[in-house]
């Protein structure tokens, strides 16, 4: 976050003055969200918020910066500025989410006029001068990538953001989390900014990219043959672990999810006609490239969003039972 506000007075008119140490208190909040269709955003996966002490920015020191009165030198960065950066962070690891390859994050706090919950006019509040840190991509990205590189996912009010959107060739849906194109006219950043947030992942168990309304996950598995002859496999098929309501996390009928039903998993061609022979003794790959290639078509699944409250699944694996005829 990088903080512009002064303890007294303001930065822009050139009679900020702030003590040494000083803060102002902020509840801001993170929110990570599967990618949803067309700009707009799926299941909300985890959710924090958290109150901060914010510093406020130093006094002015025109005499260290060539007579700017708005400006203050940091001696870090050997160069004079305006705001004041500092770092807050939030903790997920309790919540034991399980994390698709790509996700949307959005951060709000709430202001005098904007955010959700706007908290009235006034014209001291230190976080009406609270902005979110930006870095340039692709320079300062160092792991993972941005998928939609020049957008930018906002939520604006129509009295502030209209013009900026109508600017930027798109239609505005008030307090909407939407994606945006940025380095547009009249603003909404640069074309390579983002926001300065990084993010680190631990691995777990579950089912990896599965989350309500994602995105299909590739099946593939191996057909062995420990008997003396040859084996000719004309198809085989996939289907989920239940015991006609329910997962069970491990096939073929072990550890029972109770509640997570078996009607928001669908397999994608869940039969495959193979035609293939498997050696005596030998083992046929069925990675998505050979089921491709002998079939066109590859078995996947998917976890639908039932629009209920699916957390019973979460970080849960998905029993599959695979057969061959």
């Amino acid at each position: 976050m990088v903080s512009w506000a002064c303890q007294s007075g303001s930065w822009n008119v050139g009679n900020c003055v702030s003590t040494p140490g000083s803060t102002y208190a902020v509840p801001i909040t993170f929110n990570v969200y599967a990618p949803g269709a067309s700009g707009q955003t799926g299941t909300k996966i985890a959710t924090q918020t958290h109150t901060f002490n914010i510093p406020f920015r130093p006094t002015s020191t025109p005499a260290q910066c060539s007579g700017d009165v708005t400006e203050w030198y940091s001696a870090v960065s050997g160069a004079c500025q305006h705001g004041l950066a500092t770092n807050v962070s939030f903790d997920f690891s309790s919540l034991n989410a399980n994390l698709p390859s790509t996700i949307i994050y959005g951060i709000s706090y709430n202001t005098s006029t904007n955010e959700y919950s706007p908290l009235g006019a006034s014209s001291n509040r230190p976080v009406d001068s609270l902005n979110v840190a930006l870095t340039t991509e692709p320079s300062n990205v160092s792991v993972g990538s941005d998928a939609h590189s020049g957008k930018i996912f906002l939520a604006q009010s129509a009295a502030t953001g209209s013009s900026q959107i109508a600017n930027c060739g798109g239609t505005l849906t008030a307090g909407l989390f939407q994606e945006y194109t940025v380095g547009c006219a009249n603003g909404l950043g640069s074309v390579n900014n983002i926001p300065a947030v990084q993010i680190n992942v631990a691995g777990g168990g579950g089912s990896p990219g599965l989350y309500p309304g994602g995105s299909t996950q590739n099946i593939e598995y191996a057909i062995s043959n420990p008997g003396p002859n040859p084996a000719q496999i004309q198809s085989a098929t996939v289907k989920v672990a239940d015991n006609g309501t329910d997962i069970y996390n491990a096939a073929p009928a072990t550890g029972l999810v109770v509640g997570c039903h078996t009607i928001w998993y669908q397999i994608n061609h869940p039969i495959l006609t193979l035609n293939v022979t498997v050696p005596a003794g030998g083992t046929t790959i069925l990675n998505t490239a050979a089921q491709l290639s002998i079939t066109g078509q590859t078995t996947s699944i998917q976890m639908l969003d039932s629009g209920t409250n699916q957390n019973v699944c979460e970080s849960q694996p998905v029993g599959l039972i695979f057969t061959a005829n």
